[in-house]
C-alpha cells in the first residue's frame, strides 16, 4: 500500500459503494465526507449496485436494461415498474442523506425521458449518482465528463487529449482542495450533444484521470483485493489474496475473464513510469488490498501460478492454417478480419496448427460470414464451437512450459474434462478451452486445488 496524499490521488468506486445510504455512509464515500480518509482530487463513481444483505435487490443498471427492453417490447406497465424501482432507490438515498429531493426528482424525470428516447441508460444513472456524491461530500463538484474526457468516433477514450484537457481544467480551477466527481457517461452532455463511451468505461475514465494528475489510482469494491480465484464464487477452494501483482499479470487475467478491473482501466496506469494501481475494500479502506505495479526482481513468483480467471458461454472460432504462414502473421490476419467484421474477440491464440479466437457473440454465423472468415484469413477451414469455457492460468513460469502444459492436461484428463491448452501469446500464462459448459466449474475448482491451493499461505 502506498500512503495516499490528500488531493494527490484518483479513486474509482464500484456499485456496492453507493448502493444504499448505509453503504455510502459506512464506506469510503462516508469516510471521505467525515474527514476519516484522504480526499481524492478526482472520484469516479459507478451506478448503484446490489444492496448489501438484501438478496432480492438488483443492480440499478439491470433495472434500466429491463426497462429499456420493456419499452422496445411495447410493455409500458413493465417499463413503469422498473423506472419506479430506480426512482425509489435514488430518492430513498437522497432522503437518508438529507439532500434536496426536488433536484433529484427533476433528474429522474430527465432520465425517464432519455430512456424513452433510447439514449444509453447506464451513464445516465451514473450522472445521478455523481450528483449525489458531489452533494454529500463537502467541497465537492460534479464535472460533466466532456469537460475532461475526449472520445473518438468509436466511443474510446483518447488518452493524450484527455490528459491535456484535464490538466488545463485543473490549472484553471480556483479551489485545489475540491473533489471533482467525474462520471463515465454514454448519454448527452450539458450542451445536449451525444457523448458516447464504450461499456465498462468507468475504470478507463478513472485511470485516465489518475494518469493526467500523475497520481495513484485506487479502486474500491466489495472485496479486499484480487484473489487467486473469484472469492465469492469459489469460496470452497481456499482463494488466496495476492497482495502484489504486476501489470502484465493483471492484464492477462483481465483478458481471461477476471472482471475486477476492466482492461482499459489498466493500460493508462501501466503506461506511467511509476504507475501504481490498488484494489481495496470499500469499507475496510486501511486494510492491505492488492498493489499492482511494474515488475521488479523482488516480485518474482516462483513456480506456482498466481491467478485463475475465466468465463463460460463463449463461442470459439478454430482456424486451421493453410501452408507455412508464420504464426505471428496469421494471428495478425485473424485479428484484422474479425475487427473488420465487427466480431469482438476476447482472446486470440495461435499454435502450430492455426489460431483459436474466443468471441463474445450470442447469435450464430451465416453461411456468408463463415465463407468470409475462411477466405479472408486464408484458412483451410474454420470450426465454430458454442458454449465453451475459457480459463486463463496466470503465471510467468507457465509461459512456454511443456511441464506446465502436461500438469494442466493431467488434472483435466484425470477429471475427464475435454479441453485444449494454449500459451497466452504475449501474456503471462496458459489458456485452457473447456469444450463442454457443464465442465467449466469443475475445471476451475480442480485446477485451483491442484495448482494453487497447496502453496504456502
Amino acid at each position: 500500500m502506498v500512503e495516499l496524499e490528500p488531493g494527490r490521488c484518483a479513486f474509482k468506486t464500484g456499485g456496492t459503494t453507493g448502493a444504499s445510504s448505509i453503504q455510502i455512509k459506512e464506506g469510503v464515500i462516508g469516510q471521505i465526507a467525515r474527514g476519516d480518509f484522504p480526499r481524492p482530487r478526482i472520484l469516479t463513481p459507478s451506478a448503484p449496485g446490489k444492496i448489501a444483505g438484501d438478496p432480492t435487490s438488483e443492480k440499478l443498471t439491470h433495472h434500466a436494461q429491463w426497462a429499456e427492453e420493456a419499452l422496445k417490447a411495447g410493455n409500458p406497465d413493465l417499463f413503469d415498474w422498473h423506472t419506479a424501482v430506480i426512482a425509489a432507490r435514488f430518492l430513498g438515498i437522497v432522503a437518508d442523506l438529507n439532500l434536496n429531493p426536488a433536484k433529484y426528482e427533476r433528474l429522474l424525470e430527465q432520465y425517464r425521458g432519455s430512456l424513452e428516447l433510447h439514449v444509453g441508460h447506464e451513464g445516465l444513472l451514473e450522472i445521478i449518482q455523481g450528483n449525489i456524491m458531489a452533494d454529500f461530500i463537502p467541497n465537492a463538484e460534479f464535472v460533466w465528463p466532456d469537460e475532461l474526457v475526449a472520445v473518438d468516433q468509436y466511443g474510446r477514450i483518447m488518452g493524450e487529449q484527455t490528459k491535456a484537457m484535464t490538466r488545463t481544467y485543473l490549472r484553471n480551477a480556483k479551489d485545489e482542495d475540491k473533489v471533482l466527481i467525474v462520471v463515465p457517461h454514454n448519454g448527452r452532455d450539458k450542451r445536449g450533444h451525444m457523448l458516447e463511451l464504450t461499456r465498462n468505461c468507468g475504470d478507463a475514465v478513472g485511470a485516465n484521470m489518475a494518469r493526467a494528475i500523475k497520481a495513484p489510482y485506487v479502486i474500491f469494491g466489495s472485496t479486499d483485493g484480487i484473489y487467486s480465484i473469484d472469492p465469492e464464487r469459489y469460496a470452497d477452494v481456499s482463494p488466496r489474496k495476492r497482495e502484489k501483482l504486476t501489470f502484465k499479470e493483471l492484464h492477462t487475467a483481465t483478458q481471461g475473464g477476471a472482471y475486477v478491473v476492466h482492461i482499459e482501466g489498466i493500460v493508462p496506469i501501466e503506461e506511467m513510469e511509476d504507475g501504481h494501481l490498488e484494489v481495496r475494500h470499500n469499507v475496510e479502506t486501511d486494510k492491505q488490498g492488492t498493489d499492482v505495479e511494474h515488475e521488479r526482481d523482488d516480485m518474482k513468483t516462483g513456480q506456482a501460478p498466481r491467478l485463475l480467471a475465466g468465463d463460460v458461454g463463449n463461442r470459439s472460432l478454430n482456424f486451421v492454417r493453410k501452408g507455412r504462414l508464420p504464426e505471428e502473421y496469421f494471428e495478425q490476419l485473424v485479428t484484422a478480419v474479425l475487427r473488420e467484421m465487427e466480431i469482438p474477440a476476447k482472446r486470440i491464440t495461435t499454435d502450430a496448427h492455426g489460431a483459436t479466437a474466443i468471441i463474445d457473440r450470442s447469435n450464430g454465423f451465416t453461411r456468408e460470414e463463415r465463407t468470409k472468415l475462411r477466405k479472408d484469413t486464408g484458412a483451410e477451414s474454420v470450426e465454430i464451437e458454442r458454449g465453451v469455457g475459457m480459463i486463463t492460468i496466470v503465471g510467468e513460469d507457465f509461459v512456454g512450459s511443456y511441464e506446465a502444459t502436461g500438469l494442466i492436461g493431467k488434472v483435466l484428463s484425470d477429471s475427464k474434462i475435454k479441453h485444449d491448452i494454449f500459451d497466452t501469446g504475449r501474456g503471462s500464462g496458459k489458456l485452457v478451452i473447456v469444450k463442454k459448459p457443464e465442465d467449466f466449474e469443475r475445471a476451475m475448482k480442480n485446477l485451483h486445488t491442484e495448482l494453487i491451493e497447496g502453496e504456502a499461505a
